[in-house]
């Protein structure tokens, strides 16, 4: 059943990436449904899981770490107006009940905040303020902790919480605390299951070949000057990162120095066929590039080779990864292998082999981000990442500087090749690139998702 789900749910995604406008793919949508209901009625304990209670998670913290749920609300002014609003609760091993905290501002932390964050980063600014718009609410229920598991939402998704600057004490809060995202505080208390089969094996992606026609088996550079909203978007013409070749090169040789097996891809085989074909790696790292649309515009009829309403409809849709053979497949829109053709979306992501796998590593610009889907988590690679059943995902969430991503990926696997802890390895690697660059644009831009799945 789960065989057949799976080859119905490519066929669904392939009609979202068809231009014929006659299809009709509710068929196909029931389909998927229906299979999704009845694998769950199979599945032994699906819907009679350990409710998460105060004191089963708090039996998993240590004392000196506390787990902050963060989740935002629209608090109803009248008929025709809103407010946002967060809320968080902090928890710690002995606390009798949670602690909570109230974000009454939220369209200032969505809005003019958010804004002087991102500029602040972009322009390497010091950020004076943001700690105290963002953070300092915690700090009074935060005393003696080290460690801190945070479950986001909203706007706080696209927060690098290491990088904001405490002007009160002169430092950040990297200085102050291990800081790990995770899908939610509800799996922080599960213990991960034991990572078997898998030993230590990598398969590693960069390089890939953007303009490698698999229809012709040759070098084919896009002469199409019609694909207007792509060019928008940065995303046609795209030049091969030579960066993410001597990046995948030395993690290869780091790892297979430390006795790892590690395959690598790259030009046309960093395609999404071979992507597909990954089977539970202890390690899946993938350097390209990213995409991220948080809008796609009305008169945007095709976008990279997607129907329009579909992509608008559709949060999975709208991120992912580009692979080899993007720029040939995305031309030829009405006579493509929807399963090779470049564009990884975030849906697709969601479906590969990855249920034994320690760590996912996205090495791309923006892959970390995607459209808020309130308590559902982030509709993005990091949710697909999640479902696919990945134990951690490293990933950025602003375009990052070639050098300083170089420096951070080789000093992570230089200790992760030996010590196979993802959350020790991404510490140490942050010390090094920030001793060098010191502003957070440098070593802030990637963070660790904890699944415990």
């Amino acid at each position: 059943m789960y065989n057949e789900w799976i080859i119905l749910k490519n066929e669904l995604i392939s009609t979202f990436k068809s231009t014929e406008s006659n299809i009709d793919n509710n068929d196909l949508l029931k389909k998927t449904s229906d299979l999704e209901i009845k694998i769950k009625l199979k599945l032994i304990n699906f819907s009679n899981q350990e409710a998460l209670t105060l004191k089963t998670l708090q039996q998993k913290l240590n004392l000196n770490e506390a787990a902050i749920e963060i989740f935002k609300v629209s608090a109803r002014a009248d008929d025709t107006s809103a407010s946002i609003r967060y809320g968080a609760l902090v928890i710690r091993k002995n606390t009798a009940v949670p602690e909570f905290i109230i974000f009454k501002n939220g369209e200032e932390l969505d809005g003019k905040y958010f804004d002087n964050y991102t500029k602040n980063i972009d322009e390497q600014l010091l950020d004076t303020t943001n700690y105290t718009n963002y953070f300092k609410p915690f700090e009074a229920y935060l005393k003696d902790i080290k460690k801190i598991y945070l479950s986001s939402d909203g706007i706080f998704h696209k927060l690098s919480f290491l990088g904001f600057y405490n002007v009160d004490k002169k430092n950040y809060l990297a200085d102050q605390y291990e800081i790990y995202q995770t899908s939610n505080l509800g799996s922080v208390y599960k213990t991960a299951a034991v990572v078997s089969d898998s030993g230590l094996t990598a398969s590693l992606f960069g390089y890939p070949d953007y303009d490698y026609d698999f229809k012709e088996n040759k070098f084919q550079k896009s002469t199409n000057t019609d694909l207007l909203v792509a060019k928008r978007f940065g995303l046609t013409q795209l030049a091969k990162l030579p960066g993410t070749k001597k990046e995948v090169e030395g993690i290869d040789k780091e790892l297979k120095a430390k006795n790892w097996r590690s395959l690598v891809f790259m030009d046309q085989n960093a395609s999404e066929e071979n992507l597909r074909k990954v089977n539970n790696p202890k390690v899946l790292h993938i350097a390209t590039h990213g995409f991220y649309l948080k809008d796609i515009e009305n008169d945007d009829k095709l976008f990279l080779g997607f129907e329009h309403s579909a992509i608008k409809e559709n949060a999975m849709l709208r991120s992912g990864l580009i692979l080899a053979g993007a720029g040939p497949s995305t031309q030829d829109s009405t006579n493509r292998n929807s399963e090779n053709d470049g564009i990884l979306t975030a849906d697709e992501a969601s479906l590969l082999k990855l249920n034994k796998t320690d760590l996912v590593v996205l090495s791309a610009c923006q892959t970390g981000l995607g459209d808020e889907m309130g308590t559902e988590g982030v509709a993005g690679l990091q949710r697909s990442f999640t479902i696919a059943g990945a134990k951690n995902i490293l990933m950025s969430l602003w375009p990052v500087d070639d050098e300083a991503t170089s420096m951070l990926m080789m000093e992570f696997y230089k200790n992760y090749a030996q010590n196979q802890n993802a959350e020790a390895s991404f510490k140490m690697a942050q010390t090094v690139v920030r001793n060098k660059y010191p502003h957070p644009y440098y070593w802030a831009a990637f963070v660790l998702l904890k699944t415990f799945n």
